[in-house]
């Protein structure tokens, strides 16, 4: 055999060897390169639940941010307690500061009186309820738009005061919260429902029902749970004790200021679940809040003697008693995330440990300085910074997962002269570094797990 013969046997079989590469190459280059490998995991857009704790795509979510409850009030800019022409102004201003510091939440409330509702959404006038519904909703976009660009979700409170469900209906509270007739929560699902449903699927928005409605129940007043403003002209009690007031500009109609603006905790989980319900019927997937402050150091007690009809029980409850009333407002309440407020560190871990058992994430809605015996609220205050150095450092350690301060911004004419509570570029820069740095801390927890 010639020396090329012997060649030619030695090299065919890496010929065909090339060519069964070469078609194999071919085949794979028509099929998709994700056949080949693992389904990749994906995620829900935005904030979602699993095993009792929030996440964000894929990972738990951490975040100490801000309440700037004014927001929304000055995007709508209506000169309620804000130079009108200048709100939205100033709102920008405050979300940019908040992005460029590398704040991810802040919660901001719905009009807070039922003559604001009226202003900017209610009108007896189809032609003018549709232009003041359209306004509305072009300001509410602008803000969470402006608030998206940079990564904030918000939480809109829808009805920030428990007044509205009585007086945009103009009969009790009690009615109000009970009743799914009445015309107070008629109006409290048509503004709710129509946020929801404009919003419905947008990943950066959680739903808050109110405000502290809470702390109203269980006290019994005699007058109810609602104050009686200056301008209010309320008669002497009727034969029944009934007291309906007429002629406040804010609540404008006749409105209810007497027991019947009572009610009990239980009443008011009832109503959380049918609030929840709701807002779950129209989106399912959108995660809601309560806005609760969390239990008195009474509130089991409170509410026994309510019940009851018996004379108020302050008396401190037990851990025991404090954490069967604690489960009482979240079980059957249908509320996606536990809310408390915290101004101090008071036993915060114990509510995590809490909200853990149950499988339900927790979140501090409001979270601020105690003030101790000075009664000095400010942010400047060295005892109040270290303070909040410490509770951080709580948050840190609990695994409590969002907290909220009180409050950034706060641009309201009504409250110009007063620094407490005030947290401000160019007045409280060390306490805003304090909080950045905190905020890192605690995002660099999740990163090390």
């Amino acid at each position: 055999m010639s020396n090329q013969d012997r060649k030619s046997r030695f090299l065919w079989p890496f010929c065909i060897l090339a060519i069964l590469l070469l078609t194999l190459f071919a085949v794979m280059s028509m099929v998709p390169q994700k056949a080949f490998l693992e389904k990749e995991e994906t995620f829900p857009e935005g904030l979602y639940i699993k095993d009792g704790r929030i996440y964000q795509g894929g990972r738990e979510y951490r975040q100490i941010s801000f309440n700037k409850f004014d927001l929304w009030m000055q995007y709508l800019d209506q000169g309620w307690d804000h130079p009108r022409g200048e709100g939205k102004k100033a709102a920008k201003k405050a979300v940019r500061e908040m992005c460029e510091r590398g704040f991810g939440m802040n919660r901001t409330m719905s009009p807070f009186y039922p003559s604001w509702y009226e202003d900017v959404f209610f009108d007896e006038n189809p032609t003018r309820q549709a232009e003041k519904r359209r306004q509305f909703f072009a300001a509410t976009e602008e803000m969470l738009d402006d608030s998206s660009t940079c990564g904030i979700y918000t939480v809109l409170s829808v009805m920030w005061s428990m007044e509205v469900l009585a007086d945009l209906g103009h009969h009790s509270l009690y009615e109000g919260l009970t009743d799914p007739n009445s015309l107070g929560y008629q109006k409290f699902k048509e503004f709710s429902g129509a946020i929801v449903r404009q919003y419905k699927g947008r990943p950066d928005v959680i739903i808050e029902i109110g405000n502290e409605f809470d702390l109203l129940a269980d006290l019994q007043r005699k007058g109810g749970v609602f104050k009686i403003r200056n301008g209010m002209n309320c008669p002497e009690p009727n034969e029944r004790g009934e007291v309906v007031c007429v002629g406040d500009e804010l609540s404008p109609g006749e409105i209810v200021r007497d027991e019947r603006n009572n009610f009990t905790s239980d009443e008011l989980v009832a109503f959380f679940k049918r609030a929840s319900d709701f807002i779950k019927s129209i989106d399912p997937d959108r995660l809601v809040t309560s806005g609760n402050s969390g239990p008195r150091l009474s509130a089991m007690h409170l509410f026994k003697s309510a019940k009851a009809g018996e004379p108020l029980d302050w008396s401190h409850d037990s851990l025991k008693e404090r954490r069967k009333y604690f489960e009482m407002m979240q079980v059957g309440s249908g509320i996606d995330i536990i809310q408390i407020h915290s101004y101090g560190d008071r036993d915060l871990a114990w509510y995590q440990n809490v909200a853990d058992d149950l499988g339900v994430p927790m979140m501090i809605g409001e979270l601020g300085p105690s003030g101790g015996d000075s009664k000095d609220f400010t942010y400047t205050s060295p005892v109040n910074i270290f303070q909040l150095e410490r509770t951080f450092k709580i948050i840190k350690d609990s695994d409590i997962q969002v907290a909220l301060l009180w409050a950034y911004g706060d641009d309201r004419v009504s409250n110009s002269e007063s620094p407490n509570f005030r947290i401000r570029n160019g007045e409280t820069d060390h306490f805003l570094f304090v909080v950045e740095r905190a905020n890192k801390n605690l995002q660099l927890k999740e990163r090390q797990k």
